[in-house]
């Protein structure tokens, strides 16, 4: 397993910013690395195109924020497409977690750090 670090600063909540200084760890099978890595890329170029600077992973079409309703409809509808049961991305989180502790991998990930 791959890791990847997030650090999550200035968070919009309704109308007022907050600014936060909080490292998320995040763990990821390390398939997705190079694939991650890929898309990086190609955000790039089309930040690069857009003359837009940000730290954005993901990025909508004019290289800023996607709303978190388009990628909700957008998981929705590969669910259905690929006739998966209903869960949602915090969903998969705890699926993921617990599936980690049950197999032990997160105790031994634990253990390396």
């Amino acid at each position: 397993m791959a890791l990847l670090y997030k650090s999550i600063k200035n968070i919009s909540l309704r109308k007022e910013v907050i600014f936060v200084s909080k490292t998320r760890v995040e763990y990821y099978p390390e398939e997705l690395e190079q694939l991650l890595d890929k898309h990086l890329e190609i955000e790039s170029l089309k930040k690069q195109q857009l003359e837009v600077e940000n730290n954005l992973i993901f990025t909508g079409i004019t290289g800023g924020f996607i709303s978190k309703k388009t990628i909700s409809d957008w998981f929705r509808r590969f669910l259905i497409r690929n006739k998966l049961k209903r869960i949602t991305f915090h969903g998969l989180r705890h699926t993921s977690a617990t599936m980690l502790l049950a197999s032990d991998n997160l105790l031994r990930m634990l253990q390396s750090d």
